[in-house]
């Protein structure tokens, strides 16, 4: 099993006359070709019916956000990539799902409280989701009970995107 875990998130408007090219090619670099490297590495040496997971920590691809189109890019490409990769390796019994997070309490335990506050109320369930509910959702996708889908994002998210 693989369980790819990564994340460079920068935020700017895309109109910012300061717009750093080298932040926005160090971003594309860390969350999409970074990513796609450890899966092509990963899975030579995978055995059969193995689990690729890959959990883009957003779902910044599917809510749009000011000052995040160019991080919501990274994560489409990698929905799209792991789409692809599900229909590549399904020969062999592998399967690639991504597990896109919400706001969980790790990811935002130093941000101010107003942030936090407000993630909160952007959620159907007005909380922040626990690393324990991210690691329940990944260990169900690399479990047997879950050997029949792929190619599927799992938004655990508080109903964020619903």
């Amino acid at each position: 099993m693989l369980v790819v875990n990564y994340d460079r998130r920068l935020e700017w408007q895309i109109d910012d006359p300061d717009l750093d090219e080298d932040a926005l090619d160090m971003q594309v670099a860390i969350n999409v070709r970074a990513a796609i490297a450890v899966v092509r590495t990963s899975i030579k040496g995978m055995n059969d019916h193995g689990r690729v997971i890959v959990v883009g920590s957003s779902v910044a691809d599917r809510v749009g956000t000011p000052g995040l189109a160019d991080y919501a890019a990274t994560r489409a490409a990698m929905v799209g990539f792991c789409k692809g990769a599900a229909h590549d390796l399904g020969s062999r019994g592998i399967t690639v799902n991504v597990v896109q997070l919400g706001a969980v309490d790790a990811i935002f335990a130093s941000a101010p409280l107003a942030r936090r506050e407000a993630e909160m109320e952007a959620n159907a369930m007005k909380r922040l989701g626990t690393a324990e509910e991210a690691a329940a959702a990944i260990n169900f996708l690399a479990s047997p009970s879950a050997s029949f889908i792929s190619g599927t994002i799992l938004n655990v998210d508080g109903g964020y995107s619903a």
